[in-house]
């Protein structure tokens, strides 16, 4: 395992939070639906962004992953696909899911990382584009507040 923190979708809100862990001096593992997000973030952070071809080999690189994933479908399909956010989940790995998302769909995420030996904290953001490029998001955690603890 590397010192380096997972970063999944890197879209509207998912980039600025990605470059924020950056400015703050943590190298990133990162995946986008679309590579040329990942791309453009590896060449503007030579050294620090590492882009990789699936979800899971994210959480295969990363012990602390954040998901930032736009829609419902998106979510379950980014962690359901062959190469998953769930096919990685494994003892140790701490998922930090940002999507908003309805209750019961972070119930089944939460119960299918856990099975799996995983953690699992859900941490939708109260914010838009520019709070998230400015560091300035509020985070509406719950579940495992051990692990909300040991990574704030």
């Amino acid at each position: 395992m590397t010192d380096s923190v997972g970063f999944i979708g890197l879209g509207i809100m998912g980039e600025g939070m990605a470059k924020c862990l950056l400015k703050s001096g943590r190298k990133l593992v990162v995946w986008n639906r679309s590579a040329a997000k990942c791309a453009a973030l590896s060449a503007d952070h030579p050294g620090a962004v590492t882009a990789v071809d699936s979800p899971s080999a994210v959480l295969a690189a990363c012990d602390l992953v954040y998901c930032m994933l736009s829609t419902p479908d998106a979510v379950k399909a980014v962690y359901e696909m062959e190469g998953g956010v769930l096919a990685g989940v494994r003892a140790g790995t701490k998922l930090v899911d940002c999507a908003t998302l309805a209750a019961e769909d972070m119930v089944r995420l939460e119960k299918q990382v856990t099975e799996r030996g995983g953690r699992f904290l859900e941490a939708p953001v109260s914010g838009s584009k520019g709070p998230a490029a400015s560091g300035q998001l509020i985070f509406l955690t719950a579940g495992d507040e051990p692990l909300f603890e040991e990574i704030k």
